[in-house]
C-alpha cells in the first residue's frame, strides 16, 4: 500500500513539472559587447539597452514558462544595476545569479555548475539563451549531453557569427526567436505578432543589431515563415532588418 502511495505521489510530481528558461544577461538580453574587455567592464556595465523585442518575448513566454533564470559572469557587485536594467523593462526573473570572482578563468565551470544545480532541484524541462560571444554554445552543448531529456532549445544569440555545435538553434533577432517558439507550440501568434510590432516600433535598429553585432545581410530564415497571421508583418520586418544590414555593409 505504501508503496501505491508513493509511486502516486511521484507521478503526480512528474505531471506537475513545468517549463522555465535560463538565460545569460549579456548579449543576450541586454546590449553589452562582452567581447570587448574595456566596453564591458565600463560604459557596457553601464548600458540599460536591452535587445529590440526581448522585453516583450519574455513576457509572451509566461504563458507557458513558469520562471526565467539569469545566470551571467558578472560579478555580485553589480546585483544592483542588474535588478535595475530588468525592473526598467519589466522584466520579471525569478533568479538571477553572478559570479563571485572578478575573474574569467572559471566560467565554463561556474556556469555549468549553475545549470546543474538548476536542473538538479527541479523536475521541469529547460529552454536555454545564450549567445556565441563567449562559451555559451559550448558550456549548453555539455548541458545537453548531460541531460537529454530536459532541455527543449538552446537558442543561441548570433553575435560574432562563429562556429558552434550542432546543438545551437542559432537566432539572430528575437523575431527568430519567437517563431521558433511558435514553430514549437509554445508561443502563440498573437505573441509572435506583440514581438513584431515591439521591433518595428523601435526609433533605431541599433537596439537590433548594434554596430559590434553581426548583421546578416540575406535572412536565410525565412523558411521559418510558415503560413500564420503574422507571415506578412513577419516578413516586411526582415525585409526592414536585411535592407539595414545591407545599408550598414555600404558604409
Amino acid at each position: 500500500m505504501k508503496k501505491l502511495i508513493l509511486l502516486s505521489l511521484l507521478l503526480s510530481f512528474n505531471s506537475m513539472a513545468g517549463i522555465q528558461i535560463i538565460s545569460d544577461l549579456d548579449d543576450t538580453i541586454k546590449i553589452t559587447n562582452s567581447g570587448n574587455i574595456w566596453e564591458s567592464i565600463g560604459y557596457g556595465s553601464a548600458r540599460r539597452k536591452v535587445y529590440a523585442g526581448m522585453p516583450e518575448f519574455l513576457a509572451a513566454s509566461r504563458s507557458y514558462v513558469s520562471a526565467l533564470n539569469v545566470i551571467s559572469s558578472s560579478p555580485r557587485i553589480l546585483k544592483y544595476q542588474v535588478n535595475n536594467l530588468l525592473e526598467k523593462h519589466e522584466i520579471q526573473t525569478e533568479n538571477i545569479v553572478l559570479n563571485r570572482n572578478f575573474n574569467r578563468p572559471g566560467h565554463t565551470e561556474y556556469k555549468t555548475n549553475a545549470i546543474k544545480t538548476m536542473l538538479e532541484a527541479s523536475n521541469d524541462s529547460f529552454i536555454l539563451m545564450g549567445d556565441d560571444v563567449g562559451e555559451d554554445p559550448e558550456i549548453y552543448d555539455a548541458i545537453i549531453k548531460l541531460y537529454p531529456n530536459r532541455i527543449l532549445a538552446s537558442y543561441i544569440h548570433i553575435v560574432k557569427n562563429r562556429s558552434v555545435p550542432a546543438t545551437a538553434i542559432k537566432y539572430f533577432t528575437t523575431l527568430d526567436l519567437a517563431i521558433r517558439e511558435h514553430q514549437a507550440g509554445r508561443l502563440a501568434e498573437e505573441h509572435v505578432s506583440d514581438v513584431i510590432a515591439s521591433i518595428l516600433n523601435v526609433r533605431e535598429l541599433e537596439s537590433v543589431f548594434p554596430e559590434f553585432t553581426y548583421c546578416p545581410t540575406e535572412r536565410s530564415d525565412d523558411a521559418l515563415l510558415i503560413e500564420a497571421s503574422y507571415t506578412s508583418d513577419a516578413s516586411a520586418l526582415n525585409n526592414k532588418l536585411t535592407e539595414y544590414c545591407l545599408n550598414e555593409w555600404d558604409d
